[in-house]
């Protein structure tokens, strides 16, 4: 049996921008799942030295034994929630990686097999071989470290508040 896939059209060759919002466009879900992942991942990261500082404020230094379980109770899920997002968040990094740099590789055997003698007179062999070992990976880490990259700029925000 046959998966049926939707024929993204041919990708833009303009610019590497072009290119990579083709791409994204493509595979909106998985980079909008990894960066709300990213984004709890990282906040609830941000949050603990605050918790620990409460924690040890109240409940130590006040001597108030409530506070200190309270406090303990929030950094425990803290950390739960710190494991799942990031965990999550991990798999679907891969998933952005492996997806925008297989799409590179498909992409350009496209091109390659449509277009093989104009190209093999425009470049040389040696340019288009980079774009399947060198050019696939670094499209793929650029979705890969969406998540990280949103989780940071708004984690910094909440550290900064």
């Amino acid at each position: 049996m046959k998966a049926h896939v939707r024929d993204p059209g041919l990708p833009p060759t303009t610019t590497a921008a072009a290119f990579l919002l083709w791409g994204a466009r493509l595979q909106w879900r998985t980079l909008v799942a990894g960066v709300i992942c990213g984004i709890v991942w990282m906040t609830a990261l941000s949050l603990v030295p605050a918790a620990i500082g409460r924690g040890v404020d109240e409940g130590l230094v006040g001597g108030d034994r409530s506070a200190l379980v309270r406090w303990a109770g929030i950094l425990t899920l803290l950390s739960l929630v710190i494991a799942v997002a990031g965990a999550v968040r991990h798999w679907f990094a891969v998933q952005n990686w492996l997806d925008g740099a297989f799409r590179t590789i498909v992409a350009t055997d496209a091109a390659v097999t449509s277009r093989g003698q104009e190209i093999a007179r425009v470049f040389p062999t040696g340019d288009v071989v980079s774009v399947t070992t060198t050019d696939m990976e670094r499209v793929g880490h650029v979705y890969d470290t969406s998540a990280r990259f949103s989780g940071a700029i708004v984690s910094y925000v909440v550290v900064g508040v």
